[in-house]
């Protein structure tokens, strides 16, 4: 079993490099282009490294110290680095991901057919040549996965906190993993695997690594989150499409201030925003820059915030036309990104191919109604997972004894449904990268029920699987 996963590892990882030496991968703009990197001037060592990290409130800091550790390692080679870097991570989540297969899918036909579409997504390998935390996250989350499934077939308690100390890796690497998902996977320790209050109490104390960042922007910023940007966020998500008649009817009610009519919050220079006094200052250098991590930007945030919940409250029809749009946009496979396109276009057949075999559904309604949707992915699984919960929730009311499996997949409904909301509830436009953490999750559950389905079957049992 060991050496079929080494032979899957250096098989991804020989097809990335060539990917990247051969086919010419190029990074998707650069490190500094990105407005949630800390521009790589801060973050050398003799920078004020670790200063500069402690005092980010724009983002959650471990993506930024992942990338300053591989600058003041390799430079002036960072960037190599980082790829060939990337590329193990990579490698390392396809195994990762057939160890989970492997736990949850026993018929050999359905197990094959699910590894084959996700080792061949072309997703991994171009997010892999992606500068964002996107690879990175769902490396992360598989970790925990794969412990998870530890502590289930050992029985050792060394497995469950391994997997809640990178559950708070995860959380401090990516802001869409709040705080509020560990309240919810401490709920599972309670109810699901029915843990002692004794363990319980470990995993509580080793969330002080999460819970003390949230504490330090509070104490520092006056916000108990991740990352200062949240009211942008939301502002942004409620504004997209604001056409003249819907500004119109939103002034009846709501007196918006100047700073919101003359300002558009991500795509205006924070500078600009000095003539509406915002003009504090910072001992660190980086806190003052014309970006996003300026000090004032925790301060415009909440005026963004405040009037976003405004309009949401007065006018929900208008979020809720929005997030129709930010779960079409969710529904499209993770290597559709448009950021992704420059790579894709490079190895397009492949792409393609992969499009239009997994994801034959769109290729019929491209060339026939001329309509570029994907409804599998928009309509038959997210019914599957709401029939997979359903059940799950009835037998819990039941009382029904979970088996190892039931408890892994429960978890991946819980993951798979909070994130898919957290995804479609505060962005509007990047919502198929944020897919790729959790689309290989959505595929096996899927393929799940197609195997318990499968099993009740006449037919599944007169063949040898």
């Amino acid at each position: 079993m060991t050496k079929k996963y080494i032979l899957i590892f250096f098989a991804h990882l020989a097809i990335s490099i060539i990917f990247f030496f051969f086919f010419k991968f190029e990074y998707v703009e650069n490190w500094n282009f990105f407005w949630q990197n800390i521009n790589e001037k801060y973050l050398f060592i003799n920078k004020n490294l670790f200063q500069n990290i402690w005092a980010l409130h724009s983002q959650p800091p471990l993506h930024n110290l992942f990338y300053a550790v591989i600058l003041n390692l390799f430079y002036p080679y960072q960037h190599i680095a980082y790829k060939l870097i990337q590329a193990i991570c990579g490698a390392l989540l396809i195994v990762n991901i057939f160890v989970i297969i492997d736990f949850v899918i026993e018929t050999n036909i359905i197990n094959r057919i699910l590894k084959l579409i996700i080792f061949f997504n072309p997703a991994v390998f171009l997010y892999e040549h992606y500068y964002l935390y996107t690879l990175n996250t769902a490396f992360i989350l598989s970790v925990c996965l794969v412990f998870l499934i530890f502590f289930l077939k050992y029985k050792s308690q060394k497995f469950l906190l391994l997997f809640v100390f990178f559950l708070n890796i995860l959380i401090l690497y990516r802001s869409s993993f709040h705080f509020i998902f560990l309240i919810l996977v401490l709920i599972f320790f309670a109810v699901i695997l029915k843990l002692p209050k004794r363990t319980i109490i470990y995993a509580c104390l080793i969330s002080l690594l999460s819970f003390s960042w949230y504490l330090k922007n509070y104490v520092n910023y006056g916000f108990f989150g991740a990352s200062s940007w949240q009211g942008l966020n939301l502002y942004k998500f409620i504004t997209t499409n604001y056409n003249k008649t819907k500004a119109q009817q939103v002034s009846k009610k709501i007196q918006i201030p100047e700073i919101l009519l003359n300002t558009n919050h991500f795509y205006t220079e924070i500078y600009d925003y000095k003539k509406y006094k915002f003009t504090k200052t910072a001992n660190l250098e980086f806190l003052n820059d014309n970006n996003w991590h300026n000090i004032n930007a925790v301060d415009i945030a909440k005026i963004h915030n405040d009037y976003a919940l405004k309009i949401i409250m007065n006018f929900p029809k208008f979020y809720f036309a929005n997030l129709r749009q930010a779960y079409s946009i969710y529904s499209r496979p993770s290597f559709t990104y448009a950021h992704l396109v420059n790579n894709a276009e490079k190895i397009s057949i492949y792409t393609a191919m992969y499009n239009n075999i997994i994801y034959f559904d769109n290729y019929v309604f491209k060339a026939i109604l001329k309509t570029d949707i994907y409804p599998i992915n928009q309509f038959l699984f997210p019914i599957i997972l709401i029939a997979l919960l359903i059940f799950y929730v009835y037998s819990f009311f039941y009382k029904k004894n979970f088996s190892d499996k039931d408890k892994i997949i429960i978890f991946l409904l819980v993951l798979v449904f909070y994130y898919s909301t957290v995804s479609c509830m505060l962005e509007l436009g990047e919502n198929n990268r944020f897919r790729f953490t959790v689309e290989p999750y959505i595929f096996i559950l899927f393929f799940y029920y197609i195997e318990q389905r499968a099993k009740k079957s006449c037919f599944f049992k007169k063949i040898k699987v």
